[in-house]
């Protein structure tokens, strides 16, 4: 899930179909839910904003927006991702 999806969603509802993130304020605490769909299945997370925030900024310090594609080779990230679990090394 992309940044500008989680920093819209610390303030008004964002993304569409299978994630969402929109802000929720149960009692005095300030929180996100996020909810995640994939087909007849459904997860709803309750995040608490502050930590969630915070960790937000720090990423856009790392990596300003818009720099995403020079830094993270998403080629080999998805080839690494959809080859599976590597086997533990052996000791």
């Amino acid at each position: 899930m992309g940044r500008d999806l989680l920093r819209q969603g610390l303030y008004a509802r964002s993304g569409l179909g299978a994630v969402q993130l929109w802000p929720s304020h149960p009692g005095d605490r300030t929180t996100a839910r996020l909810q995640l769909v994939s087909g007849d299945m459904a997860a709803l997370f309750e995040l608490p904003t502050p930590p969630l925030a915070q960790w937000l900024e720090h990423t856009y310090q790392l990596v300003p927006a818009g720099d995403e594609p020079s830094v993270v080779d998403w080629s080999a990230t998805a080839a690494d991702l959809l080859a599976g679990p590597r086997a533990p090394l052996d000791r």
